[in-house]
């Protein structure tokens, strides 16, 4: 029993010198996808504890690697997953002309989103307006408010959340 508690805590330490000796430059190659402070320390922090579930089964000098496969393969996700979101809110949204010549049902489904609109948060709410009514870039719209564009980006993901249980 002592036999296994020794490695057990052998395994915790050397995965605490992985930790500290590689956290920086996982962070730093997460943060040149993604450009955002929390997304990349989640990416960063999702590939140790992959790295940690996986650890009998990697080889010694294999788990750096391995770190840094997961954290481009994830932050590659995120951005994948951004783009798709973005996609579908401008189907969602639509344009100008197309709610003019909303049938009646089309109205019930614009009540909706509306309902949807009006329960935001103010921040959000002024988010969505900016991108979305306004057409400005998400950019300008973190500029005005004084949030970083990933911010921006959270508070749309948000909106699509919502439309999307709304609509399910």
């Amino acid at each position: 029993m002592s036999m296994f508690m020794s490695e057990n805590r052998e395994k915790v330490r050397e995965f605490e010198r992985l930790f500290k000796e590689n956290y920086s430059r996982l962070y730093q190659c997460a943060y040149y996808y993604l450009n955002d402070r929390e997304t990349s320390e989640d990416v960063v922090s999702d590939a140790f504890e992959y790295v940690w579930k996986s650890y009998e089964q990697l080889k010694r000098v294999d788990r750096v690697a391995v770190l840094f496969q997961q954290v481009k393969h994830r932050s590659i996700n995120n951005l994948r997953h951004f783009k798709i979101v973005e996609k579908y809110t401008l189907e969602i949204m639509g344009t100008d002309s197309e709610i003019e010549n909303f049938s009646e049902h089309e109205d019930e489904r614009l009540e909706r989103v509306q309902k949807v609109i009006n329960s935001l948060s103010p921040q959000t709410r002024k988010v969505l307006e900016g991108c979305y009514f306004s057409g400005k870039k998400y950019v300008e719209v973190g500029n005005e408010l004084g949030i970083s564009v990933n911010t921006v980006k959270k508070h749309i993901m948000k909106v699509l959340n919502l439309l999307r249980e709304e609509f399910s």
